[in-house]
């Protein structure tokens, strides 16, 4: 199983065949392994983002509406939704001028830069990022690693892959090496 396919089975976008991946859940743990599909999206919305490589979206809604319709669906009222998207597309260096357009006629570094809004719009407990930086320049890295370095500082648990070892360094406190366990597999 590659990277990507152990973040989407975390995520419960993909079904695990085996064994047990506990969220917790309030006074409990959700097993999304085991979970209802229903338990899974209440999931999603409620406690845990994922942030994949790549941006999919409804075409012609602008980023700015997609950013603070991911606040909405996380629970917050309208208003607070637009602020937090006005603010996450600053910090993460969309020029404004962007935000009324749609994200398919964008670069690929700025799309990402939207689907990452998109993931800390709201204020999830468990944020899963699948290569975020990587087809960022040095100062919009550093924007996305200062944005998770203080969500991190608030309580938010990561599960993400990077390739890119100066930010691996940077925010890491746990390393899993996943190649022994596809050797085991394929043994």
């Amino acid at each position: 199983m590659g990277k990507s396919s152990i973040l989407k089975v975390v995520f419960g976008a993909y079904r695990s065949d085996a064994g047990r991946i506990l969220l917790a859940d309030d006074d409990h743990f959700l097993d999304v392994a085991a979970a209802s599909p229903r338990e899974v999206m209440r999931a999603r919305r409620r406690i845990m983002t994922y942030v994949s490589q790549f941006l999919r979206v409804i075409p012609r809604v602008a980023a700015f509406d997609i950013v603070a319709a991911a606040a909405r669906e996380a629970g917050l009222e309208a208003a607070a939704a637009r602020a937090r998207a006005a603010s996450l597309l600053t910090r993460l260096n969309l020029p404004e001028r962007l935000w009324r357009l749609p994200p398919a006629t964008f670069s690929g570094g700025e799309q990402q830069r939207v689907n990452i809004a998109r993931g800390f719009a709201g204020d999830h407990a468990l944020i899963i990022l699948d290569e975020p930086t990587a087809s960022l320049d040095a100062v919009n890295r550093n924007a996305v690693v200062e944005l998770i370095a203080e969500r991190r500082a608030a309580g938010a648990g990561f599960l993400a892959i990077f390739h890119d070892e100066d930010v691996r360094a940077r925010l890491m406190d746990r390393l899993i090496d996943v190649t022994a366990f596809s050797a085991h597999e394929a043994g």
